[in-house]
């Protein structure tokens, strides 16, 4: 007697293999990603190549009875998703055929790595054919036998056949019933998995070409944008959204990171003439798909395309969540090659360099040059010179491109007063550059009301609130962006910053830890627990923190500058006066970090020096001078008639 054969572990078909223990896909010896479900389905059809696997098996395995979903929507979209891994077609299937209301069935060879288990062809035996399945009675015409002695047996047949046809129409109406029933009562006993907070991922470009890059980017950015103005429905922003770009992660591991229900992931490819984007969302929780769509349209139809895309995962939202903000379609006709611009310009926005800046004004001024009334791109061009502004060594002069920026701003506020994002910029220009609070504070408001989801309002907002002393209004508004926006590293180590600004240093220090645990390296975390360090007067840990910033930053002035502060608060005199030396040697341009350059002579105990550079930041319009009224280390001045007389010429009460 043979010993039982051992399970099959590992089965191949074509260029693919699968891992039916660890749930791993592989064509030509790369891991390729496949959900839950159309896993599931490729499973079951291995196990039973050539045989016809029911729709109804398929549903009890994939959706056991006590959920609710719309199960033929739901099956057909999973084996959408199987086919396109596949590389396969519906109308020419080289691997699943349909079998039209019954089920699918596995038409490929497939060969089992270990022993043969039963269920599962040998290795190298083919998989029948559906000729080879279903085999036709042989019938008189045919050239079947025939004989005098068979005419009974034919009439029993007849008549068993006309038996089992009225059975099967009767159980098949039996059937439907049934379904029809138990539809109603799970509806009415099951509730549907509700959304309350939603993450865009990175769309993935299959057109197998690095410059269409831009295209999957600028479309997961039109989705975060309009699914964001969803009144009921946190949608997390582009910032951390776009860490798992080619992420290998689980959707269960990334919803628990982002802390989200649901995610919307997808696929675009085009052609000089088309393009093709494949939608699927996705309830995260238990890696569930709730909707899955193809979309191909011209490629001139981009934006509107996006926009019905939009719109339509924004019904399936709702329908889990209740009433929400309309989406509205896309009504004003856009350029496409200035929308294929304004994509390429966010594109190298979103880089956050100085050369990311100068390449992202260049394809905005090329979107405007072909379509004139263009808003959005006024828009990107205004958010790109606010950037470029407070760019600490940027080339260009910050009162040039501040000018620029507002310029912009109110450019495209003039063609289309509902785009948050230059209400947002002409808010930030009014505030650090302009310091004129009502204008500032009336755009920050609209900006927020228009797009309640853009985490950058909300970020530069609450240091609006910071500039007028309001700290705990700063800091709902930073926890609100953060919320938003979860892995954004600046928010994070922002956060820590205006806990220092509320004398909160050791939730603080807390806060710039967790934000050092996601990147070890990023300056503005170690900047911040210095300064926090430094409000403790802990001088050892607040110079060791500057120090390492002096370090990662390749000394730049800013973090010198901090430094210099600390040094000279721990009572190192020397090593500050050493600084100083190397801040105020060079050529004074609009971009240096003169506030710090008169921290620090205050810190030595100069008050003279300190206010004489105090006047020069006024004269330069420092971006930092609107901090005045909420900075620890400016607590000693705080009595001096000088800084009382510098706080009313900014406009802010004391």
């Amino acid at each position: 007697m043979s010993s039982p054969s051992a399970p099959v572990q590992v089965v191949r078909f074509g260029v693919f293999e699968v891992n039916l223990r660890s749930g791993e896909l592989r064509k030509s010896g790369i891991k390729i990603k496949l959900h839950d479900q159309p896993f599931k389905i490729l499973a079951m059809l291995l196990e039973r190549p050539g045989e016809v696997v029911m729709r109804e098996e398929l549903r009890q395995k994939l959706w056991p009875a006590d959920t609710f979903v719309d199960f033929n929507h739901g099956l057909n979209n999973a084996v959408l998703r199987l086919r396109e891994v596949l590389g396969d077609s519906a109308d020419t299937p080289r691997f699943i055929e349909t079998i039209p209301r019954r089920g699918y069935r596995l038409i490929v060879a497939v060969d089992s790595v270990a022993d043969g288990s039963p269920g599962l062809i040998p290795a190298s035996t083919p998989a029948p054919s559906p000729a080879q399945i279903v085999q036709p009675v042989p019938t008189a015409g045919a050239g079947a036998p025939d004989s005098p002695d068979t005419s009974d047996l034919r009439d029993t047949s007849n008549r068993r056949r006309e038996f089992w046809r009225s059975a099967i129409v009767v159980a098949s109406v039996l059937a439907v019933v049934a379904v029809f029933v138990g539809t109603v009562l799970i509806r009415r006993t099951t509730k549907m998995p509700r959304i309350q907070s939603l993450a865009v991922l990175p769309f993935q470009n299959l057109s197998g070409d690095p410059a269409q890059e831009y295209l999957a980017d600028g479309v997961t950015d039109m989705l975060i944008t309009q699914l964001a103005r969803l009144n009921s429905v946190r949608v997390i922003s582009r910032t951390s959204a776009m860490h798992y770009k080619n992420s290998p992660q689980k959707l269960p591991e990334i919803a628990r990171e982002l802390d989200v229900d649901a995610v919307v992931e997808g696929t675009v490819s085009s052609t000089v003439d088309s393009v093709r984007i494949n939608a699927q969302l996705i309830d995260a929780r238990n890696d569930r798909h709730l909707w899955a769509e193809v979309f191909e349209r011209d490629i001139h139809d981009l934006l509107a395309l996006q926009s019905e895309l939009a719109r339509t995962i924004a019904d399936q939202v709702a329908n889990r969540t209740g009433p929400q903000h309309h989406i509205q379609a896309q009504t004003k006709q856009v350029n496409p090659e200035a929308y294929e611009c304004y994509l390429k310009g966010r594109f190298f926005w979103n880089k956050r360099t100085e050369d990311g800046f100068i390449k992202a004004i260049g394809f905005f001024e090329q979107a405007i040059a072909k379509q004139p009334d263009y808003a959005q791109a006024y828009a990107g061009l205004s958010d790109t010179y606010a950037l470029l502004g407070l760019a600490p060594h940027a080339q260009a002069s910050r009162s040039e491109t501040m000018a620029r920026a507002r310029a912009a701003a109110l450019k495209a506020l003039e063609m289309d007063d509902t785009v948050a994002e230059a209400h947002t910029s002409l808010a930030s220009v009014s505030m650090i550059y302009d310091w004129n609070w009502s204008v500032a504070e009336k755009e920050f408001r609209r900006a927020i009301e228009l797009d309640p989801g853009y985490a950058t309002a909300h970020h530069w907002y609450a240091f609006y609130c910071a500039s007028q002393a309001r700290t705990e209004d700063a800091l709902a508004e930073i926890r609100i962006a953060k919320k938003l926006d979860p892995l954004s590293l600046i928010i994070n180590a922002d956060l820590a910053h205006l806990l220092y600004f509320a004398r909160k240093y050791d939730e603080a220090i807390a806060q710039s830890r967790r934000t050092l645990e996601m990147d070890p390296d990023f300056v503005a975390a170690h900047v911040s627990a210095g300064l926090a360090y430094l409000g403790k007067q802990q001088y050892s840990e607040s110079v060791r923190e500057l120090e390492t910033a002096v370090r990662l930053s390749g000394g730049q002035p800013d973090t010198m500058a901090f430094l210099g502060i600390a040094y000279a608060r721990a009572g190192r005199a020397d090593e500050a006066r050493r600084i100083l030396e190397q801040l105020t040697t060079a050529p004074v341009t609009d971009h240096d970090p003169l506030l710090k350059v008169a921290w620090i002579h205050a810190a030595l105990g100069d008050r003279n020096r300190a206010f004489a550079w105090a006047e020069k930041v006024y004269q330069a319009r420092s971006p930092e001078f609107y901090t005045l009224k909420v900075l620890p280390v400016l607590d000693p001045w705080r009595t001096d008639p000088r800084f009382r007389e510098l706080i009313r010429r900014i406009g802010l009460s004391e």
